[in-house]
């Protein structure tokens, strides 16, 4: 799981569990009394601990849900957070969708302790956070599934198209041409693993078959997963070593994966490496440590003090002495360095496809280095998981949709500007840093320009003296999300405009749809395109046909 940075949060509480003996793993799970948030507009919670494990027999799980009650809302978008006092496991989740009875957590919180061959029975003390989310809060939330939907479509025929891609992923002789953009706005971690090698013209993808690739991508461009029961293990695995926490509780919804008895091989090493830090200029500091049950012979760590200026920083690097190519290996490790009686906590986690050295930093600079130097160790080596389970017939395939995931990872990926390759300017001056991908995969107009060689494309700027930086603001967040903040009768004029411009059909009819409400009496309106109604297609395609030219000419010569 992510490790994000702890947060303050608007409710804070803490909740005590007490396991009991039970010989049925099944069964054994503790549930907290209900408790109401009124920030959360006074909607009921409830946490959900099984002290042996959901799915994996190692780890612990926790889950939030969100209870049915009559003030309860429809949709709720959270941030929230789990933390064990006594082994000091900390995972945060950001911009959660909630929908009634909707459960949402870590399968694999911590890891189970254990006492001889017995697993322990100890108290659990979790400290729970949870806030309101600001990611989508502007957004109408209400009713997405259109413009999501569209989104969803607009990138995965890109996808498909394989026009404007940047990489290649080669698996069992196929090649999947990819945009780097939205590889990283969705899965940072596989995004993370193709970047190692950008030497190369495409990247092998190893420990992992084709069609499970096809499937991640697909998940990936559209928010959609059509999976064929027979590969649930192995997809679960592999959304588990890429992080890919929204499509692992997808999984764990699965109507066949509750059948499955699964379990992970874990190597679980926990040591103390001394190190005489005077030997810092006549010898490398390594340590090997053997596995029993992970396939591979040792680990291999060194560990490296380099100098700065004044400043000393320590990290840690990881290798194997022997490794299977065709099979990778999980590592998570938590690091505490210990001199003149500070501690300075580490953590991290690392995916390794082949045999290649891997560094984390441990330490935050320190003015100077003791003559002894101890880092208390705890580390965890997956390679694989196993599933046992007695039924055995092949299931048609089960399908997955998580729109709201989509948008949100879309959004945040706009927001930090991180590989923009593309600028546009509006009326007023304003620049918006973009990317060439998700701009063609949504606008025909943008596609035809990124194909041709004009100004714009040289330049990787555009300036647009027609739309002013507000309703552009608009229009690039549309494109990214697929979702509106609501819309007066004067942006919602100004924006059909500018998506008439670039050919965004979702977009016009979104507008148009504001531009009636402000119009037309709400409570008629929502009448007639209630999902309920069966005048709602009709009414579509009557909206379709309206002639907007006189509502632009307004838009023109009145001072809207």
């Amino acid at each position: 799981m992510p490790r994000l940075n702890r947060r303050q949060h608007e409710y804070s509480r803490k909740f005590t569990f007490y396991p009991t003996v039970s010989s049925d793993i099944s069964t054994d799970v503790l549930l907290s009394e209900p408790f109401e948030i009124e920030i959360l507009d006074g909607t009921k919670w409830q946490l959900i601990l099984y002290p042996k494990g959901r799915c994996f027999r190692n780890f612990t799980s926790l889950y939030l849900k969100k209870m049915s009650c009559d003030i309860d809302t429809d949709i709720t978008f959270v941030d929230f957070s789990f933390e064990c006092e006594m082994t000091h496991n900390y995972v945060e989740f950001q911009n959660i969708c909630f929908l009634r009875n909707d459960c949402w957590g870590s399968p694999t919180f911590s890891r189970i302790l254990h006492s001889g061959s017995q697993k322990a029975e100890v108290t659990f003390k979790i400290i729970f956070g949870i806030s309101k989310s600001k990611t989508l809060g502007e957004f109408d939330t209400r009713t997405p599934e259109n413009d999501l939907e569209a989104l969803s479509k607009d990138l995965l025929d890109f996808f498909m198209s394989g026009e404007l891609f940047d990489h290649r992923l080669y698996c069992d002789g196929i090649e999947f041409m990819v945009h780097k953009p939205i590889i990283t706005a969705r899965c940072p971690r596989l995004a993370s693993y193709i970047e190692q090698r950008p030497e190369l013209a495409r990247v092998i993808m190893k420990s992992i078959s084709q069609e499970v690739l096809n499937c991640i991508l697909l998940y990936l461009y559209s928010a959609k997963l059509v999976l064929p029961k027979v590969q649930i293990s192995t997809f679960y695995f592999i959304a588990l070593q890429f992080e890919m926490t929204d499509l692992i509780q997808q999984m764990l919804h699965h109507p066949y994966f509750n059948r499955l008895n699964a379990e992970i091989n874990v190597d679980h090493l926990d040591f103390v490496w001394v190190i005489n830090t005077t030997l810092l200029d006549t010898q490398s500091f390594g340590r090997t440590k053997s596995t029993k049950k992970i396939y591979t012979n040792k680990l291999i760590m060194t560990c490296a003090i380099e100098k700065k200026n004044d400043k000393f920083c320590v990290s840690v690097s990881f290798n194997f002495d022997t490794f299977d190519t065709d099979r990778s290996i999980f590592l998570d490790f938590k690091i505490e360095m210990q001199c003149d009686r500070i501690f300075q906590f580490g953590c991290g986690s690392h995916i390794f496809f082949s045999n290649e050295p891997w560094e984390s930093q441990i330490g935050t600079e320190m003015s100077g280095i003791p003559k002894e130097l101890n880092l208390v160790c705890q580390i965890d080596l997956c390679d694989n998981t196993q599933f046992i389970s007695d039924d055995h017939t092949v299931g048609m395939p089960q399908n997955f949709c998580y729109y709201s995931r989509l948008a949100t990872d879309m959004m945040q990926f706009l927001n930090s500007e991180f590989l923009s390759d593309f600028s546009i300017i509006s009326k007023d001056g304003r620049e918006f840093k973009v990317h060439r991908a998700i701009l063609a995969a949504r606008s025909p107009v943008f596609r035809r320009m990124m194909h041709h060689n004009v100004r714009e494309t040289n330049t990787g700027r555009i300036e647009i003296d027609d739309i002013d930086s507000a309703t552009l603001q608009l229009m690039i967040l549309y494109i990214y999300t697929g979702m509106t903040k609501r819309l007066d009768l004067r942006e919602s004029i100004r924006l059909y405009a500018a998506a008439d411009k670039y050919f965004i059909d979702s977009l016009m009819l979104k507008c148009v749809l504001y531009i009636l409400f402000n119009i037309i009496p709400r409570n008629k309106l929502h009448a007639l395109i209630s999902p309920r109604s069966h005048k709602k297609h009709k009414l579509e395609e009557s909206i379709r046909t309206i002639d907007m030219q006189p509502l632009l000419v307004a838009a023109v010569n009145v001072d809207l």
